[in-house]
């Protein structure tokens, strides 16, 4: 860790003492109706007992719209590195309790959600925006309601609440970036004007010649030269693939909401709600790209490159949410739900490549479309003739799909053009100089479940029955197709524009053909299939005046397949099929128990101690014994089809004292013990590295929980401090939040793992002594041993204004692990420590209702960094600048 990351590691956990720690004002008074803290769902005992159909009896940590509006984050992946123990990696995939993105799950409304990631199961989170979510919930200690993949905790969104009045309102915003905007970016035309609506207008559809025989024919030597020719001469226009410079606009967006409340009788009302949002970003990414070699003395740079990228995000959303009352007890709500990114990027890689032996540069243009669509009918029924028993059911039907049409790359090298006579960089003009790829990810699942509630009373005492049922079935389909221009280029046009080289017309006069790559050790497609039936029991019951305990079980059943395929080779997955033909296959079947305790000795006083076993699934990625790259980092990635499910022990405990409503400090520890851990690790693919994935023997985890939210009026710390008040000061109030997490996690090397290596058919099963590969006792991948999180507000009601100056902290983790047998080091990573600043106020205007937001992101201008180490010498590997950015916003409520 860097000298700046230490002073501020130190300064923040100063600030976090000192404020705990503070003067001790008088306690409000709390009536006896304690509630749940906007950040923590909290069922208080004794003589503060909230309604328990509305709260859970787990360790939860919840954000409502109350708690987006004061962060000014904008989707829900930001918004979660305010909860303690959360961190987020790539922007995107929760990080719970130090085990990344596989060990969590992701609801919407109560239903599994599919990804459109290729390389992951988890769901990116900044596909949701905070603008159609109500709330998210993360559950941290597992109850039998929820399914067994449950390693690091659940993440469950709920959709905006059904309007109890008309409203109407419509919301823009605009920001800057200190890094991008208005300064030189990297541009191409792509899919023409079309792209800013994140849309392709057409242009990047396959050419005509290529599209029939797309999905079952390798295009090689053996296809009618007349054919290759047409499919070449298509994919020949370069025009809306040249990179250019040019300025960069400021960012911005635009969001409408609207609902309405139908009463169409006593006993039956409507409600509707519907919002659609779309928001364009530009970034800049400058920094540095490196791989490393071993050398006589250690690891030393092989690759080095300066890294410049423009990236364009263009962000879509769109829900709309039916729901009928009836007779006050029964809701049935219908739901449909869009979220949409697409990425539009032109990257260039510039330096010294050690097996050309030369200055290079790598030029890649890409495209990528991510989207998620849910539609969802679900209800809830209470029986007040039954004690008040519950019936909650839902059916939902999701589909993910990752397109990325015309992703190109080219390879230039340095030369001098007999023209000027100037070294510049030239193109390389060989087969593997140029690539054009086509890949894609489809991803369906279907969530049907029903539970129940039953309210009985045993020896005077409240005891609620629990029982469920649900079925999940997850389909994923995924392809990658390349293809290469052939032939040397004529030394006349290695300096020439790509569109000049590349043309339809050299391509009709046969200075060209096309060949399609991939497929030889390693197939390019695979499909998936995941199928659960589940059930379980549960019961919830107030033993004494103090103690309250929930207890059960889940069973559940399942299968897993996973086939990979060439281009041409049919996969056999069908749902309910036998999988004894199948690259990998998992079969199991667990009944696993959960118990929480919760101890209410004093009003304001709680403690929980939960024990719980549960599994994670390795995803159909890392089982897929085919390559595929992280677009995020270049990195690649082999699947292993020998990995086997991973099961977890969990121990929970945790303190909890309230001022008053909403306001608590808590202290909590948690303990993991972990079977089979999957880790990705790295591995040598000829001259490059790559990484791959294994069953490490056996982890423990286990870490310390602090929080600390108070809200003081200003007149009570004036009092508090300095002994005076103001009656000025009467609608004003300090709100201060703060939360740590400390982790540790030791991986253990005792034992054997198993690993795929290539073979002819089917690869080849390696198992060796884990001390050859692992590390014993560092950490697990994904973890960082602290994070911090601290928000100072200022409110004034009368004013109707709010201010938050928010700092968030992830310390170092492992993006991928060693690989002792090769001796390559492990990638560490070190996010950026963020301050940012969000203003808002409220003011009447002009006979409307409005809302004006400032915010600054990044104050502090910190950078991502990436390196490795063998000890002695340490590499950056991959370094970019992030910028501050600076956002505006305005809002119209009618």
């Amino acid at each position: 860790m860097s000298d700046y990351r230490l002073k501020f590691t130190a300064a923040l956990l100063s600030s976090t003492m000192f404020a705990a720690a503070g003067p001790a004002f008088a306690q409000e008074d709390t009536g006896t109706d304690i509630q749940a803290a906007p950040t923590d769902e909290i069922v208080v005992r004794g003589a503060y007992i909230p309604d328990e159909k509305r709260v859970t009896s787990e360790i939860t940590s919840l954000l409502d719209s109350q708690d987006f509006e004061t962060s000014g984050d904008a989707d829900i992946a930001s918004a979660l590195t305010r909860i303690t123990g959360i961190a987020v990696a790539d922007d995107k995939f929760a990080v719970v309790r130090g085990l990344n993105d596989r060990y969590s799950n992701t609801l919407l409304n109560g239903a599994l959600v599919s990804s459109p990631e290729p390389l992951r199961r988890a769901v990116p989170m900044d596909l949701f925006p905070t603008s159609i979510i109500g709330s998210a919930t993360v559950q941290k200690t597992y109850a039998p309601e929820f399914g067994l993949d449950f390693g690091g905790g659940v993440i469950a969104l709920e959709t905006v609440a059904l309007p109890d009045s008309r409203f109407l309102e419509i919301g823009v915003s605009g920001k800057i970036n200190s890094s991008t905007t208005l300064r030189d970016g990297l541009l191409y035309n792509g899919g023409g004007d079309s792209d800013y609506s994140g849309f392709d207008d057409g242009r990047r559809n396959l050419p005509e010649a290529l599209e029939p025989v797309f999905a079952d024919t390798k295009i090689d030597s053996s296809v009618d030269p007349a054919v290759r020719q047409g499919i070449a001469t298509g994919l020949a226009d370069w025009t809306d693939f040249v990179v250019q410079k040019g300025e960069l606009e400021p960012s911005g967006g635009f969001s409408i909401e609207a609902g309405d409340r139908f009463d169409l009788s006593p006993d039956f009302s409507l409600g509707v709600i519907a919002a659609l949002a779309h928001d364009n970003e530009w970034s800049n990414k400058e920094g540095v790209r490196r791989n490393i070699r071993l050398g006589a003395n250690g690891i030393e740079t092989r690759d080095d490159y300066a890294r410049f990228s423009t990236e364009q995000n263009i962000n879509q959303s769109a829900l709309l949410q039916v729901g009928a009352d009836i007779l006050d007890n029964h809701t049935v709500t219908a739901t449909g739900m869009l979220a949409r990114a697409s990425l539009k990027e032109a990257r260039t890689l510039q330096g010294f490549n050690a097996s050309e032996g030369r200055n290079i540069r790598i030029d890649n243009t890409e495209w990528y479309e991510r989207q998620v669509w849910l539609g969802q009918l679900r209800g809830e029924h209470i029986f007040p003739a039954l004690n008040n028993a519950s019936i909650d059911w839902r059916a939902s039907y999701s589909e993910a799909m990752r397109d990325a049409p015309y992703n190109r790359q080219l390879f230039y090298e340095e030369g001098v053009n007999p023209g000027t006579g100037e070294q510049v960089f030239r193109y390389r003009g060989r087969t593997d100089g140029n690539l054009t790829e086509f890949s894609k990810v489809e991803d369906d699942s279907t969530d049907v479940g029903i539970d129940g509630v039953l309210p009985v009373t045993v020896f005077d005492r409240d005891v609620e029955l629990k029982a469920g049922w649900g079925y999940y079935e997850k389909n994923r389909d995924t392809f990658l197709r390349q293809y290469r221009f052939s032939g040397t280029v004529p030394s006349y046009l290695l300096f020439s524009r790509i569109d000049s080289i590349y043309s339809p017309e050299n391509v009709q006069a046969g200075l060209f053909d096309i060949v399609e790559v991939g497929g030889v050790l390693f197939p390019d497609n695979f499909r998936g299939l995941l199928e659960i039936d589940s059930g379980y029991v549960g019961v919830d019951a107030q033993l004494t005046d103090y103690i309250r305990i929930a207890a059960g079980g889940r069973y559940e059943q399942s299968i897993q397949v996973v086939d990979t395929f060439n281009v041409g080779e049919v996969s056999g997955i069908e749902g309910g099929s036998t999988i004894t033909d199948f690259d990998s296959a998992i079969e199991s079947e667990y009944f696993l128990p959960a118990l929480t305790l919760t101890w209410n000795p004093l009003e304001n006083t709680q403690l929980r101690l939960a024990y719980s076993q549960t599994i994670a699934r390795p995803q159909f990625r890392e089982t897929a014994f085919s390559i595929f790259q992280n677009t995020e980092t270049d990195a690649t990635f082999r699947g292993n089809p020998y990995l086997t499910n991973s099961e977890f022990e969990n121990f929970d405990a945790r303190l909890e004292y309230y001022f008053s409503r909403g306001q608590f400090v808590t202290l909590g520890a948690f303990y993991k013990k972990i079977d089979n851990p999957i880790e990705e690790f790295n591995i040598s693919l000829g001259e490059t590295f790559a990484s791959s994935f294994l069953n490490a023997p056996s982890a423990d985890l286990y870490g310390l929980e602090f929080e600390f939210e108070k809200t003081l009026p200003v007149n009570e710390w004036l009092e508090g401090w300095f002994g005076f008040t103001n009656p000025w000061l009467e609608s004003k109030s300090w709100n201060f939040k703060t939360n740590y997490t400390w982790t540790q996690s030791e991986v253990s090397a005792d034992g054997e793992i198993r690993i795929a290596l290539p073979s002819a058919g089917e690869p080849a099963l390696d198992v060796v002594d884990a001390a050859s590969f692992i590390v014993d006792g560092r950490n697990l991948q994904g973890l960082s041993e602290n994070l911090f999180n601290i928000q100072l507000g200022y409110e004034d009601d009368e004013a109707m204004s709010r201010a938050t100056l928010l700092v968030n902290f992830t310390g170092e983790r492992i993006r991928a692990t060693e690989n002792l047998s090769s001796n390559l080091p492990a990638i560490l990573e070190e996010p950026p420590i963020t301050l940012d600043f969000v203003y808002s106020r409220d003011f009447l205007a002009w006979g409307g209702d409005y809302t004006v937001g400032f915010q600054v992101d990044n104050i502090l201008d910190d950078d991502y960094e990436a390196s490795q180490s063998d000890g002695a010498t340490s590499i950056i590997v991959d370094q970019y600048d992030i910028g501050r950015t600076f956002s505006v916003s305005l809002k119209r409520r009618f």
